[in-house]
């Protein structure tokens, strides 16, 4: 039987093949034959296909692959050339990987050439002369910024290779030492953090991150204003303009959805020590599929390539189906994240839909849930069993009171306004606004009480005797006031410190009316801007910005904290409870891990622009109330997860289906989180 690598590597072949052969007439047709890209930016085009080539020869000659196991991951070379030169193939194999950042950083100048093209023209001379040596170094430096750690902080040692050896010898029938490899094993065998394996993971997280971050930037930029600016261009260069654009887009989103989405379990999976064996060398595979995706769409979007080529041109009418097609299929989730945004109608009725598909979800889901918690779980007792009863309610309320106030956020230069789009109840301004106040403060409670559920698994596995007889007795109540006072202290702020008044309500009057086509008097809202219109900063306005973070941070800092601490020391904690207690005591821990997960990927990480856009006073307008669509969706996913990843919910389910309910053993003894003790 044919091994899944030895699959992977003749798929580098006939990619190395298709990207050769794609990417060489790419550069003929641009030399020779293209005449309206000319100058820097046909160099441009030259070098980056040029390095499409390359990248997917050096595969061959690395034959790089990775293999994740639980805490740790390997990669190494499976190349039996060169004479089995280890020190070689090492270099080879960190050569690869920087490669790929050199051609996303090479991206990165492309949008800044594109971006100065249309902002700031007379800044274009800066590509030219001496000028090109600069933007063929950054990506060079973006790459060995990737690379360098890699050998600084990945090289094995005797504990990575104990680690390892078997699980490689058992998967790929080869000695670990035999191997060109790195290694990164982000626990030692008492559970403390490994930390220079650990820089390695957060430096390459954070030189990715920044080519994103830039190429983010330019391309809303670019996208927001593109219309007004290309004004001053000739018809056909607007177009040729436009069509670069969407050319850039498709270069940043292939190589994210074939390699850097699935790379995320290759460089989290080790931080969360879960239970796995995964060859995840396979996404090579993927990413050399990149270099003639690439070009291929690059000649079809930019008209001139098919023009020569010879594409089709039978009506006008055709050629513009064509041309509408080609950006639904090839820009399809930059329109929806983007495009779609400005749209005046759409986003509001689908995150409404959202909204109340979420509400019945979420009710139908955690009623489930409370029911079986409360009446059919025996292994679920104590403090516990009260703590998602209470999480469950708390979710459903805060879906009612999305359903109630049906939320909506709009970006808009410094400043954005938070607004209410119900029109269905006949609700003055003023209970609308405090249904939005109340669901504010429900969103900080659920991040309160994945905090104390957090807190109550600490001291449940580390034994913290004190901390733990808080959740007894009439002490637990300390637990319910915790999310109630800052769900208070959340709507007190929005309250008080996003009150419209003269100045925001004419700031964003015209917009508000120009999108939604609401009056902004005849709206329920808050507004915060971070300017006023001399330039000095609104403080009350930044007073909610701050606690808002201050209060989210401090719940973050919590459950850092306890996982941290629960992770490294589970496995010591552990061996004092039975096999049976051990296997649920994981299970929460991970049903936790995504209760925090969810709302960090749903809500934080796309809120983040909405809180920190008003600092910078950029000038963009944006439909982020879309994000309140995607949150909704958490607490019936969240609900789902905790089910199926607490084995005695599904266990009950099985019963259930199979109708063979089974006598409780009435010789074993309940054992509750707290009697463990």
């Amino acid at each position: 039987m044919i091994e899944l690598h030895e699959i992977s590597y003749m798929f580098t072949k006939c990619g190395f093949v298709a990207a050769f052969v794609v990417n060489l007439f790419l550069i003929f047709l641009t030399a020779f034959h293209v005449q309206r890209i000319f100058s820097t930016y046909k160099y441009m085009v030259i070098v980056f296909a040029s390095m499409g080539i390359i990248f997917s020869g050096w595969e061959i000659v690395a034959r790089p692959f990775a293999h994740n196991y639980n805490k740790g991951f390997l990669y190494f070379s499976l190349s039996d050339a060169f004479d089995h030169s280890q020190d070689f193939l090492q270099f080879a194999i960190v050569a690869y990987g920087s490669f790929y950042l050199v051609i996303l950083a090479f991206i990165v100048v492309q949008f800044i050439y594109r971006y100065v093209t249309i902002f700031k023209p007379t800044l274009i001379k800066k590509f030219t002369g001496k000028g090109v040596f600069v933007w063929m170094i950054y990506p060079l430096l973006a790459g060995a910024a990737f690379g360098g750690p890699l050998y600084c902080f990945g090289l094995v040692d005797s504990y990575s290779d104990e680690y390892l050896k078997n699980e490689i010898l058992e998967k790929y029938g080869l000695a670990i030492k035999d191997l060109p490899r790195f290694a990164i094993v982000t626990y030692d065998s008492e559970g403390n953090l490994r930390w220079r394996n650990c820089c390695y993971l957060l430096t390459s997280i954070t030189v990715m991150g920044s080519q994103y971050m830039i190429i983010l930037f330019c391309g809303l930029r670019m996208h927001f204003t593109m219309k007004k600016e290309l004004k001053t261009f000739s018809v056909p260069n607007r177009r040729l303009q436009k069509q670069f654009f969407t050319a850039l887009v498709i270069q940043t989103l292939a190589p994210t959805a074939l390699f850097v989405v699935p790379a995320a379990p290759i460089l989290l999976g080790p931080l969360l020590d879960i239970q796995m064996s995964i060859r995840t060398g396979m996404i090579y595979v993927l990413l050399n599929l990149y270099p003639p995706i690439d070009s291929i769409a690059f000649m079809w979007i930019v008209k001139e390539y098919r023009i020569i080529i010879g594409a089709p041109t039978r009506q006008e009418k055709t050629k513009e189906n064509c041309r509408l097609a080609s950006d639904y299929l090839t820009v399809g989730v930059w329109k929806f994240i983007v495009v779609a945004m400005s749209n005046v109608t759409v986003l509001p009725f689908i995150a409404e839909i959202f909204s109340r598909v979420g509400f019945v979800c979420t009710c139908l889901f955690n009623a489930i849930l409370i029911y079986l918690t409360a009446f059919k779980t025996e292994r679920i007792t104590g403090a516990y069993k009260y703590l998602i009863i209470l999480f469950s309610l708390i979710c459903i309320s805060f879906s009612c009171l999305e359903v109630l106030a049906h939320p909506y956020l709009h970006n808009y230069n410094g400043g954005f306004i938070y607004f209410s789009l119900n029109d269905y109840l006949g609700a003055s301004n003023d209970l609308l606004k405090f249904f939005i106040e109340a669901y504010s403060g429900a969103y900080a409670s659920i991040m309160c009480m994945v905090a104390v559920q957090f807190v109550f698994r600490f001291a449940t596995l580390m034994n913290r005797k004190t901390l733990l007889s808080s959740f007894s007795g009439f002490n637990f109540v300390i637990w319910i006031l915790y999310p109630l006072f800052f769900c208070i202290t959340f709507g007190m702020m929005v309250h008080y410190c996003a009150q419209p008044e003269p100045y925001s309500d004419d700031y964003m009057k015209k917009e508000l009316f120009r999108v939604y086509n609401l009056e902004i008097e005849k709206t329920a809202r808050f507004i915060v801007i971070a300017y006023n219109a001399d330039g000095s900063v609104r403080w009350f306005n930044l007073v909610f910005l701050f606690g808002a973070m201050i209060i989210l941070g401090f719940q973050y800092a919590v459950i850092i904290y306890c996982g941290i601490q629960m992770q490294r020391k589970m496995k010591k904690e552990l061996k004092n409870f039975s096999v049976s207690n051990r296997k649920l005591q994981q299970q929460f821990f991970k049903a936790l891990v995504v209760q925090i997960t969810l709302p960090t990927v749903l809500f934080h990480l796309p809120a983040l622009p909405v809180l920190f856009s008003p600092f910078f006073d950029v000038k963009f307008t944006f439909q982020t109330g879309f994000i309140y669509a995607v949150f909704s969706l958490y607490p019936p996913i969240e609900t789902v997860a905790f089910m199926l990843i607490v084995s005695e919910y599904s266990n009950i389910f099985k019963k259930s289906v199979n109708r063979r309910p089974s006598a409780p053993d009435v010789r074993q003894k309940r054992v509750s989180d707290i009697s463990i003790l």
